[in-house]
């Protein structure tokens, strides 16, 4: 507490969360009314401000270094998995088509992509691939209105490098090959 008028919270939430809306509905729970009139981000995943550079900081020193400070492209990506591209591959991903990919899913790509799909599955209640009730036998994942997929038909995100091992950004993968371009760097 501030004072008589003024309370200081520190709030952890999950995306989505409306902190404003969160003050308001505060203030209806102790009967008055209310509002923000201050908001600080202190953190968003794994980026806190205790590891943030000033501007004014970043003034007094040079480009070079100023640079050096930088983290990599894909620092705010928490996935493991990767797949590298070969030179037609990226070419072809650039422009937004999907590839096969299958002979490339081995080992402990394999693995993640099927046990991403595991989890998927178990989290979603009314996934049930026996389910003859399901037309055609397929999933209803859930995921993102698509429509009923087969179980090696439900995509995973992966991150996609080129042949030097540079981050080329997001694509999707599935058990059966197909990889779809979501999410890329222009270089």
């Amino acid at each position: 507490m501030i004072d008589d008028t003024q309370i200081n919270l520190t709030v952890t939430c999950t995306k989505g969360t409306y902190v404003r809306v969160l003050a308001e509905d505060i203030a209806k729970q102790l009967g008055t009314l209310g509002h923000l009139t201050a908001l600080r981000r202190t953190q968003v995943g794994n980026f806190s401000i205790d590891d943030a550079i000033a501007l004014s900081s970043l003034e007094e020193h040079g480009l070079e270094e100023r640079q050096s400070w930088l983290l990599p492209i894909d620092a705010c990506i928490d996935i493991n998995a990767e797949l590298m591209l070969t030179d037609e591959q990226c070419a072809r991903v650039h422009m937004g088509q999907r590839l096969n990919v299958f002979d490339a899913l081995t080992g402990k790509l394999k693995d993640y992509v099927a046990r991403m799909v595991s989890d998927q599955l178990a989290n979603n209640n009314s996934v049930d691939i026996n389910d003859d009730a399901s037309p055609n036998g397929k999933a209803d994942t859930g995921l993102d209105d698509a429509p009923q997929l087969l179980e090696h038909e439900i995509p995973v995100d992966i991150r996609l490098l080129n042949e030097q091992g540079e981050f080329l950004g997001l694509g999707s993968v599935s058990l059966n090959g197909r990889l779809q371009p979501k999410k890329l760097i222009q270089r």
